[in-house]
């Protein structure tokens, strides 16, 4: 009997050290709260929409590409600088010099003023943001706003503009490494500069995956 016993046992403490790391690795790790400093980056897609005179333009694909980087001031806020680039069109580099050179105005700046205007149309944002958590910990929604420099180009569309914009986003982040947003960047044409020539709204629309 004490034959069986023992082997009894045996089966026992085999099947507990075979289950327990299978029941422990299939558990989901424990998310640690909002803290210190963070990068992120971020790629997606979605539209421009060029308002003028009352009526918008239809819909005009980008590709989204941005950067965050910045720290938690506590486990719901959190500052952070905004890099932000839409990708409007990959038909510049032929066109862009022409299209400087073709009237006798400050465009010869674009090159300055809108970074990557040699290469490709593009709206660029950069400036200060600050975001809300819901929850100290991840999974949790959030909301963010900022405001701060921003340049559009379009050559096939021949108009340009420089001035102050605007962003604002709402999203979830899934864990501490990733998170979706969509992200609304708006240039207002009372905030564009003197020598912009369009006085059009210009508002984007990007959905985001984070990394």
């Amino acid at each position: 009997m004490s034959g069986l016993k023992i082997a009894l046992m045996k089966k026992i403490m085999m099947l507990v050290f075979i289950v327990t790391p299978m029941v422990l690795g299939a558990q989901e790790p424990e998310q640690s709260g909002h803290s210190g400093m963070f990068l992120h980056a971020g790629i997606g897609g979605g539209s421009y929409f060029n308002f003028k005179n009352d009526s918008a333009s239809g819909i005009n694909p980008v590709i989204g590409i941005e950067s965050k980087v910045g720290g938690f001031i506590n486990g719901n806020f959190s500052v952070f600088l905004l890099s932000h680039v839409d990708i409007i069109s990959f038909d510049t580099v032929t066109e862009f010099s022409n299209w400087v050179f073709e009237k006798n105005d400050e465009r010869i700046l674009l090159a300055i003023c809108i970074p990557f205007a040699v290469l490709l149309d593009s709206q660029f944002f950069i400036g200060p943001g600050i975001a809300y958590y819901t929850s100290d910990v991840a999974p949790s929604f959030f909301i963010e706003g900022g405001i701060g420099y921003s340049s559009i180009q379009s050559v096939a569309n021949d108009f340009y503009i420089v001035g102050v914009g605007f962003f604002s986003g709402l999203g979830v982040e899934i864990t501490n490494e990733i998170s979706i947003s969509l992200r609304l960047l708006w240039v207002p044409a009372f905030a564009h500069s003197q020598w912009t020539p369009s006085k059009d709204n210009f508002i984007t629309i990007v959905g985001f995956i984070y990394f």
